[in-house]
């Protein structure tokens, strides 16, 4: 029991503050000094009754000298903490004074409560306008993407229009070349005379162009002759009666020389363009269809193959 007194007596000696409290924690402090008061009520009753009674047999006090001294020591400080927490607790100033500290318990809270609800506000006002900045951020992000595919759009429908144009520009200036060389190809061919006396004239031009470069008309007039003598052995080959003018070897032998190109259309022949080649083309009458068409047409083709063979032997 001793031991008991004095870890009580120890433990409610009193609270050590080395800090400024506030009045919450003041009322906790008093709340539990009450609290423990009242748990010591009985045990210092207790004590305070022993006190006084001495051993039925030896007459002696109950408690030893020092032991009655320690406990005395308890139940003075006992009652001081008692008398204090009932003044604090017991009186119109003291009942002022703690709903003062209540007061100030809940102008703390109160405080800190604005505080959290002011802090909370801001980090909320904050967020939200960082959601805006965000929003507005991808809004102009996506106004310049929708801007700039447009621009892409108009760019790219620009350019197909110039192309339009420029291939219409093309064409036209295709056509009016295509034209404009039929067109020559006609005079050209109108300006010939047709039949052997056009063929001669032809030739007698070739020897005269020819005539200021050794060889050459003999070189001519042997193409021309080996061209139409293939022409007469099989009529029917569209190969042979096809001249490209543009050939490398029928312009060193024959087109660049005056009457070379001549020569043929004289003979019959029309400037066509076949398969995208332009040549020189004696086409066939159909032989069931048109047989003295045919005849007249062939007979034309032996007839240049004989004048060319007497221009050779003069």
């Amino acid at each position: 029991a001793t031991s008991t007194a004095d870890a009580d007596a120890d433990a409610d000696a009193g609270v050590k503050l080395d800090r400024t409290i506030s009045a919450k924690e003041a009322l906790g402090y008093l709340g539990e000094i009450k609290s423990r008061l009242d748990a010591l009520d009985v045990k210092c009753q207790k004590f305070r009754k022993r006190l006084g009674e001495t051993d039925p047999v030896t007459g002696a006090p109950r408690y030893g000298a020092k032991t009655a001294t320690r406990v005395v020591a308890l139940l003075h400080l006992y009652d001081a903490l008692t008398i204090g927490i009932s003044a604090a607790y017991g009186t119109d100033d003291a009942t002022a004074a703690v709903h003062s500290l209540l007061q100030c318990v809940e102008n703390e809270e109160g405080q800190r409560e604005q505080a959290e609800a002011d802090a909370h506000g801001a980090a909320m006002k904050e967020a939200e306008n960082a959601k805006l900045a965000a929003q507005k951020r991808e809004e102009e992000e996506r106004q310049k993407a929708m801007e700039m595919e447009r621009e892409r759009i108009r760019q790219e429908a620009e350019l197909h229009q110039q192309a339009l144009e420029a291939r219409q520009r093309r064409e036209e200036e295709e056509a009016r070349a295509r034209a404009e060389e039929r067109e020559a190809d006609r005079a050209f061919q109108d300006s010939i005379q047709k039949g052997p006396d056009g063929v001669r004239a032809q030739l007698t031009a070739l020897r005269e162009g020819c005539s200021n470069e050794p060889g050459a008309f003999d070189v001519a007039i042997g193409a021309l002759h080996t061209l139409f003598s293939q022409i007469a052995a099989r009529p029917e080959e569209i190969k042979f009666r096809r001249i490209r003018r543009d050939h490398p070897k029928f312009l060193q032998d024959i087109g660049r020389h005056s009457g070379g190109k001549e020569v043929f259309v004289a003979a019959g022949f029309k400037l066509e363009t076949l398969d995208g080649v332009k040549s020189f083309f004696s086409k066939e009458p159909d032989l069931e269809s048109d047989m003295d068409g045919w005849s007249e047409w062939f007979d034309g083709l032996k007839r240049t193959l004989q004048i060319i063979e007497e221009e050779m032997i003069k």
